[in-house]
C-alpha cells in the first residue's frame, strides 16, 4: 500500500485559494462551521442527472468546525460570493464531481503550466 502524504496547513492553504481562482468563489458559511444536513446535504450524481440527498452513510450528517484560518478565507470570499451553494460554476450552478476535480483541485494540488499554478503538495510531508 503506497504511503500518504499530508499537506501542512500552508500547501492546504495554497490548494484552497488556488481551487478558488480556478472554480470561482464559495459561497456559505455560518458560525465557521459547515453542517452536513442529514436529509439534503450530499450531492448526489448519476447519468446526466444531480440531485440533493442524504449522505451515503448517517456518521456523514455532521457539524464540522472549521480552523480559524479557514473561517477567514471562506469568508473573504463570500463577500464576493451570491450563490446559495459553496462550490458552484461562475453562473452559480453546481459542478459536476469530475469537474470540479479535472478543472480546479487538481491544477491546484498537483500545479498546471495551463493555469500557471505551483503544486500545492509537491512537498508535502509524511506523518512520522
Amino acid at each position: 500500500m503506497a504511503e500518504r502524504i499530508w499537506a501542512t496547513p500552508g500547501q492546504v492553504v495554497r490548494i484552497a485559494e488556488q481551487a478558488g481562482v480556478l472554480s470561482g468563489p464559495i459561497a456559505w458559511l455560518r458560525r465557521g462551521v459547515i453542517v452536513i444536513d442529514p436529509s439534503l446535504g450530499a450531492l448526489h450524481e448519476s447519468g446526466s442527472m444531480r440531485w440533493l440527498g442524504p449522505p451515503r452513510t448517517r456518521a456523514s450528517a455532521r457539524t464540522i468546525v472549521l480552523p480559524p484560518f479557514l473561517v477567514a478565507l471562506l469568508r473573504e470570499h463570500l463577500a464576493r460570493h451570491r450563490y446559495e451553494f459553496v462550490f458552484t460554476t461562475p453562473s452559480g450552478t453546481w459542478l459536476w464531481r469530475s469537474t470540479f476535480l479535472r478543472r480546479a483541485f487538481r491544477p491546484a494540488a498537483d500545479g498546471s503550466d495551463a493555469s500557471g499554478t505551483k503544486a500545492g503538495c509537491g512537498t508535502a510531508t509524511r506523518p512520522g
